[in-house]
């Protein structure tokens, strides 16, 4: 029997947690997605995912729920950050991954990155415990317009623009 997979796209996220502080657009439309392969719900996710800003997505299989927001730029570049992890002693990190879905960058990734937030150079937070350092970047995060990461790897540098910065405070899944 093939597994499925439902999926469910907001760019305005209505947690109750969150719904008082989003601006809530009603042309935005939820849209579902049942899928029998992963590699079908990738092509889905793909056309759903605009560019140059933030979304926040719901997967649901019988098996397991998957909650991550992403933001995909014009040279198809996909950011995923988790700050708020559902998952317990999981700390932040980020990912880059390519249109073929090959992962570019990481938090992970044993390489110097530098983030620049509007050109202001934060290193790369998420490499060490530095709670205040996160909650600076954090901070600055919810007011800089362009995110970029500099690093010696392919396809750098990455840049993101940073709309709708409020969901990247939504609870995530990070492993």
């Amino acid at each position: 029997m093939k597994a499925s997979w439902a999926l469910l796209f907001l760019p305005v996220m209505v947690s109750p947690v969150f719904a008082d502080s989003l601006p809530v657009q009603a042309d935005l439309i939820p849209t579902r997605i049942i899928v029998d392969s992963h590699s079908k719900w990738e092509k889905e996710l793909k056309k759903l995912t605009p560019q140059d800003q933030w979304s926040y997505f719901e997967l649901y299989s019988p098996e397991q729920n998957y909650v991550f927001i992403q933001n995909k730029n014009v040279r198809n570049y996909v950011l995923s950050f988790g700050f708020n992890c559902m998952e317990a002693d999981v700390k932040a990190k980020f990912l880059i991954e390519d249109a073929g879905g090959l992962d570019r960058l990481s938090s992970d990734d044993q390489i110097t990155v530098d983030i620049v937030l509007d050109d202001q150079h934060y290193g790369n937070p998420f490499a060490y415990d530095a709670a205040a350092d996160m909650d600076k970047f954090k901070q600055a995060l919810m007011q800089t317009k362009l995110i970029q990461f500099n690093a010696e790897t392919h396809g750098a540098p990455f840049k993101f623009i940073n709309q709708r910065p409020e969901l990247l405070m939504a609870a995530v899944n990070c492993s």
